[in-house]
Order: structure tokens, then C-alpha cells, then sequence
């Protein structure tokens, strides 16, 4: 007989780390000539985050309307079946990426 691996659960822990993704999105988009997308999919408990520089903005903003993203993360969330194991270091690592297109306090970046 197989054994039966059971789901990880969503933590609270995977909630504070998503709430800082939205917050820090909101940030990137509002102090940087980027701009960053967030989207969690409550159907298949994913979080997909993506940056799109000035020259693939829209064309009304300078850019070449192709909206192509210079980075972005997908990342399967408990309880969902394809959840990565570390999927708590894994938003961390999106939260450092994000923090990284930040300027410095006091200066730029």
C-alpha cells in the first residue's frame, strides 16, 4: 500500500509573507519607473508576481506597449498538490527581489 504524503497547510506564516509581497508590489510600482503586478489565484492557491520596465510599458507611458516583464515568480501554495516543500523561503525570496528594486533609505538605489 502507498503512502498517503498529506498537504501542507496555508499558514499564518504564508500569509504575513504574502501580505508584505502586496505591500512591497505597492511600492516598487509607486517609487520606481517599474511596474509590479501581484496576483494570487484562490482556485489552484498560487501567487504570481511579475516587474515591467519602462521600455515595455504601455505606449501611452513611453514604453513599447509589449508589457514584457523583465522578472517574475509562480509559486504553488499549500494546499495545493504541485506546493513546493519550502514554499515559506520561497516567498521570502520573492520578498528580497521585490525589497532589492526599492531605493535605499536615504538614497538611491
Amino acid at each position: 500500500m502507498a503512502e498517503v504524503i498529506p498537504l501542507q497547510q496555508l499558514t499564518s506564516a504564508h500569509r504575513c509573507l504574502m501580505a508584505r509581497i502586496q505591500d512591497l508590489w505597492i511600492d516598487v510600482s509607486l517609487q520606481t519607473d517599474h511596474v509590479a503586478c501581484y496576483h494570487y489565484s484562490g482556485t489552484v492557491h498560487s501567487v504570481y508576481v511579475h516587474l515591467v520596465p519602462p521600455a515595455h510599458q504601455a505606449e501611452s507611458d513611453g514604453g513599447d506597449g509589449s508589457h514584457r516583464a523583465s522578472w517574475s515568480a509562480r509559486l504553488y501554495l499549500p494546499p495545493h498538490e504541485l506546493a513546493q516543500p519550502d514554499s515559506l523561503k520561497a516567498l521570502g525570496d520573492i520578498i528580497t527581489k521585490l525589497e532589492g528594486y526599492l531605493p535605499s533609505p536615504g538614497g538611491a538605489a
